[in-house]
């Protein structure tokens, strides 16, 4: 079941039955907005570290997956690549990797995904839920 009502960041690392974040990373987009940008302040710093050692580019496709542990509460962090934000097809090259996004999902026997909203201007939900079928999401602000 698809939860209809946006959490904000911080609930949704809170939220113990959301056991993986998706948030899209712009290859151009430095610092990160959206809830991209407010996970990687109160996670102190750690999303803009991994983009300045480059361990996470942006470039349109890739997949980062972080383990994260905070409390008793674990989550995977899951960084999808968007590509230049200038690039007109944008929404089109998001929804296309959402498939693979889905096969990492199910890998990880993910049952709940948190969903940046943000991530995914452009887009309508109705089709990120059939892309990422059978998995239930709620979606973050």
């Amino acid at each position: 079941m698809t939860e209809e009502t946006d959490l904000e960041a911080d609930q949704v690392l809170l939220r113990e039955d959301v056991q993986a974040v998706l948030l899209g990373v712009p290859s151009d987009q430095r610092p990160l907005k959206g809830t991209a940008g407010l996970l990687d302040w109160r996670l102190k710093g750690m999303v803009s570290r991994f983009l300045k050692a480059g361990h996470i580019t942006g470039d349109a496709g890739e997949i980062v997956l972080v383990p994260m542990l905070r409390g008793e509460c674990r989550k995977t962090l899951i960084f999808l690549g968007h590509g230049k934000v200038s690039d007109s097809n944008l929404p089109s090259v998001k929804l296309a990797h959402l498939a693979r996004v889905r096969e990492q999902l199910l890998k990880l026997k993910v049952t709940r995904v948190a969903v940046s909203a943000s991530a995914f201007t452009g887009i309508k939900r109705g089709d990120i839920v059939r892309e990422l079928g059978g998995i239930d999401i709620v979606w973050a602000q």
